[in-house]
């Protein structure tokens, strides 16, 4: 069969003489002349890119453990189901602290409360745990309601608190959290929170 070449360029063709005169000192010059602008411009660009990426305020969408539906958080607010699952989460740390996990309790509750609500809720389960100390007692929380109110923005977890004693005692009841959150660079801050006894 008849062979397929490629053309050789000439000596004198303008592809030969052009990288013969760039391997010179001036062609060297002129191309240093020429790119350099190019990477300059380039620099500038990924600059621009970059400033644009720091300023604008992204909305990060996941689906919490605690839930199976769509929710999210941006840098100033987040959704309801978002909030519903950080109530969920919170109240069962703090509905079933006990004397051995209340410092994991206090140290994990501590990273989602706002600046003033971080003191009477840390004090709070100090009160508790003394308490279940000194009265030798076990209280278990099993949430069986958990909604968002738009009303009032707030999270509502309703559940059943068990209380039992050294002797078998038992008793029980229904307790509810209501809980308002804000949000502050991405991150659901507990700002509000009242137990009452019964549902709400």
């Amino acid at each position: 069969g008849a062979l397929c070449t490629q053309p050789v360029p000439a000596q004198d063709s303008p592809a030969v003489k052009l990288s013969h005169w760039l391997k010179t000192r001036e062609g060297a010059l002129a191309e240093s002349k020429i790119s350099r602008p190019i990477i300059l411009l380039l620099a500038f660009t990924c600059l621009v890119l970059a400033f644009g990426l720091v300023r604008k305020s992204e909305t990060v969408v996941m689906v919490p453990s605690t839930l199976e539906e769509r929710a999210w958080v941006s840098k100033s607010s987040a959704s309801a189901e978002m909030q519903v699952a950080q109530g969920l989460s919170l109240a069962l740390l703090l509905g079933n602290v006990t004397p051995g996990s209340a410092e994991f309790v206090s140290s994990n509750i501590s990273r989602s409360l706002s600046p003033r609500m971080y003191r009477p809720i840390l004090e709070a389960i100090d009160r508790e745990v003394r308490e279940l100390r000194d009265e030798q007692i076990s209280v278990s929380f099993t949430p069986t309601l958990a909604r968002f109110d738009p009303d009032v923005d707030r999270v509502v977890i309703t559940g059943e608190v068990i209380t039992r004693g050294l002797r078998g005692s038992e008793r029980r009841e229904i307790r509810t959290y209501e809980m308002g959150f804000s949000t502050r660079n991405h991150t659901l801050l507990l700002d509000h929170m009242r137990v009452m006894e019964g549902t709400w």
